[in-house]
């Protein structure tokens, strides 16, 4: 049950640094496009960005990889609190 839970624990923290890479990978590309964006002044080239701008925000706020986290977190917790068989 230990390693099952040391094994639990490990997909936690590999989800967890997963989530702070992508969000800052993300919000680099977010400035940078926010910068672009300030920049240009063809119409049509500041929309595409504005959209690019807002499909990063939703992104952002997808609970796609949180629902992952929790479900990782929900094993452990059951597997943790499990009284252990007679």
């Amino acid at each position: 049950m230990q390693s099952e839970l040391q094994h639990v624990n490990n997909l936690l923290a590999a989800s967890t640094m997963n989530l702070v890479v992508k969000n800052e990978f993300i919000e680099a590309i977010k400035r940078r496009a926010e910068r672009v964006e300030a920049e240009r002044k063809k119409p049509e080239t500041k929309r595409a960005l504005e959209k690019l701008v807002k499909e990063i925000d939703i992104t952002l706020r997808l609970q796609e990889d949180w629902e992952q986290f929790e479900y990782h977190f929900s094993i452990g917790a059951r597997r943790f609190f499990k009284s252990p068989e007679k």
